[in-house]
């Protein structure tokens, strides 16, 4: 262990902070394993979520702070509207809440309760080229801008149309706002968000061309991850204290509920009444984008047949496809189409569920152990350099939006959206130096 490794994880809770953790999983899944209440296996999840965010002292950039309180949100707000009779569609068996357990133990077991110290100094290992990066930042900005304007004049109803039509424009334009994301996160932390000026141009910049692309295509995930992903990076440079947190919750909440009602306003001039008239606040905020997963869980359970049917084939497949060419299942479509009562296409999937489809309770410990494997790795290696920050701050939203699919999310959005362009940026980088040195 080197001697800067040692200063990072100094003075955190290390292996003695996750046996603590480990124990506190066992006992929840036991809790759960020996009562039939919804109710209680709610609270022996969130117990976890709150001991795990204690041993880290409410680090929120910490992955026992925010991988197990969204998880734990996605993975029990079906259940909490279960309990309220607002959503009974899927009924409920108690392996949903064991599943989550399993999933969230084995990942915080992985990870670890070690912290990373921010207040080390990043290596310095690649020279940035500030010029060059800040042309590409408003390049894609410009083009996402230009791209969502296309899109509205083209008429579509919703982004179900544009995906059948193939419009290029649609395709592009969701890649570019990433490009556009991950190379603000470069510029911005290549001076820890110092200038109070340069942040709020930036940040206004990228949320405000996020949210034309996405009220323009109907993605909700695309503002969704840039407001996650602008709180991570504030939260991270201290712009944001944990004092804050209390206020940004509702405000996150609010941003949620009116991202549903006006899902297609700007596309059809038409708001979802019927989402607002339905219930109250609680209701609206967990029917935004969380109560899908443990639903989809719940439809899986409820086949039999469903255990295991992919096999371990897709679990290898997922790490690839989209990446190398071939012929490969698609676990959310197989969901959609073969599963979902009705066969209706739409309604995301699950990657709890996943681990069911592939092998039972055996196949969920596979894919997060997979999973907190990629989260240690980025976590741990954060403060090696400005790119590897970045890949572990964009990779909060990654893992978030995960949850309602696949693994294939994680590998893809790394590999073509974060390592793509630290690729681009240090190229540049290499451009300079060598224009330095030149004679």
């Amino acid at each position: 262990m080197t001697a800067q490794r040692r200063i990072e994880i100094a003075s955190t809770p290390g292996s003695c902070g996750t046996l603590k953790t480990l124990l506190a999983s066992l006992l929840a899944l036991t809790v759960i394993l020996y009562t039939d209440d919804p109710a209680v296996h709610v609270a022996a999840v969130w117990a976890v979520v709150i001991f795990a965010a204690a041993v880290v002292r409410l680090d929120m950039v910490h992955p026992y702070c925010w991988f197990s309180m969204a998880f734990a949100l996605y993975n029990t707000a079906y259940t909490i509207l279960y309990l309220m009779g607002d959503d009974t569609s899927a009924g409920y068996s108690s392996m949903n809440a064991v599943y989550t357990a399993v999933a969230m133990g084995v990942v915080l077991l992985v990870v670890g309760a070690d912290s990373v110290d921010a207040s080390v100094p990043l290596e310095r290992r690649h020279e940035l080229n500030s010029t060059y990066n800040d042309l590409f930042f408003w390049l894609f900005w410009g083009l996402s801008v230009v791209f969502a304007f296309i899109l509205h004049r083209r008429g579509y109803s919703g982004k179900k149309a544009m995906q059948a039509a193939g419009d290029m424009y649609y395709s592009l334009g969701v890649h570019v706002v990433r490009w556009m994301m991950v190379m603000m996160v470069i510029q911005l932390s290549a001076d820890r968000c110092r200038s109070r000026r340069r942040t709020v141009v930036f940040l206004a910049a990228a949320m405000g061309a996020a949210l034309l692309m996405s009220m323009y295509t109907g993605e909700r995930d695309i503002i969704f991850r840039a407001v996650l992903l602008a709180m991570v990076l504030l939260f991270y440079y201290g712009v944001i204290k944990r004092r804050h947190i209390l206020l940004l919750l509702p405000l996150g909440a609010g941003i949620m509920i009116a991202s549903v009602y006006f899902k297609y306003f700007f596309l059809t001039g038409v708001g979802n009444d019927a989402y607002l008239d339905a219930g109250g606040l609680l209701y609206r905020f967990l029917r935004t984008d969380f109560h899908a997963t443990g639903r989809n869980t719940q439809h899986l359970l409820n086949y039999a047949w469903t255990k295991g049917y992919l096999g371990l084939g897709a679990f290898f497949s997922e790490l690839v496809r989209g990446i190398v060419p071939g012929d490969f299942v698609n676990p959310s479509a197989w969901y959609n189409y073969e599963v979902y009562p009705g066969s209706f296409k739409g309604q995301a999937f699950t990657l709890v569920g996943f681990g069911h489809s592939i092998a039972g309770l055996w196949g969920v410990a596979l894919v997060f152990t997979v999973l907190g494997l990629f989260i240690r790795f980025v976590y741990r290696n954060s403060r090696h350099s400005i790119y590897s920050l970045t890949w572990y701050l964009y990779s909060i939203s990654i893992v978030t939006g995960c949850y309602r699919s696949t693994l294939n999310t994680v590998v893809n959005m790394s590999i073509k959206a974060v390592l793509l362009m630290v690729l681009v940026s240090r190229f540049f980088g290499e451009v300079r130096i060598k224009g330095k040195n030149d004679p």
